[in-house]
């Protein structure tokens, strides 16, 4: 299973629908001073501040030099609220923070609080012909939060303040199947640490509490000599 890579870039949680989309542009923009009818469009420049945006370009001018540039048309995802030296960009979605405002190139759109509690795996969006058991149990609350400037902001904070467990559990099996069971003498016994290239697992002895297997086998001899 760990052989398996990603398929879902980071434009596949921009999933809103466009109706919803415009409508919190629209609520975001008069945040920052700028009011738009339901007719005009909401550039990305009105949604986010004069840093966020220099940040941005910054990002863009990153991706798009030296051998691995990214195309015009390729997937590019970045944080507008982290410098580069304090992220990572690129096809997938950046670790979430919890002001994380997570821009897309190739759809030229900034990704919705709803969209960042999917990419946790916490589906609050209303997607078409999904059914009931596939929807996040706390979608009532977040759709109330999202009514205000300040919900939205908590909503964020609980996409990056949040794992996706599934993922994690994965990362822990991960660790579990690198584990190694070794024999030492005593456990008072310092061992040398193995070489990397001859030992492809972990050592038990690093962690604290570890069994002592041959400290134990010794002791069991002992109570069996006593019982008879």
């Amino acid at each position: 299973m760990f052989e398996h890579r990603p398929v879902l870039n980071g434009d596949a949680f921009f999933t809103e629908s466009e109706e919803k989309r415009e409508k919190w542009k629209r609520a975001v923009a008069r945040q920052h001073g700028h009011y738009h009818s339901k007719k005009s469009g909401v550039p990305v420049q009105h949604l986010v501040t004069a840093l966020e945006m220099a940040r941005i370009l910054q990002h863009l001018k990153s991706a798009q030099t030296g051998p691995d540039a990214v195309g015009k048309d390729d997937v590019f995802v970045c944080d507008a609220d982290q410098n580069e030296s304090h992220t990572c960009s690129g096809k997938m979605v950046p670790p979430l923070v919890t002001h994380a405002t997570i821009y897309s190139k190739r759809l030229e759109q900034i990704m919705m609080e709803t969209e960042l509690m999917l990419v946790q795996n916490e589906n609050c969006i209303d997607h078409r012909g999904c059914e009931p058991y596939w929807r996040s149990m706390i979608q009532p609350l977040i759709d109330l939060l999202m009514l205000t400037s300040k919900g939205r902001k908590q909503v964020a904070k609980l996409a990056g303040n949040s794992v996706n467990l599934m993922t994690f559990g994965c990362f822990q099996l991960y660790c579990l199947s690198r584990l190694k069971l070794k024999k030492h003498a005593s456990p008072a016994k310092k061992t040398k640490p193995s070489n990397a290239a001859e030992d492809d697992g972990m050592d038990l002895s690093q962690f604290v509490g570890v069994i002592d297997l041959e400290a134990d086998d010794s002791e069991s001899a002992r109570d069996g000599e006593r019982a008879v």
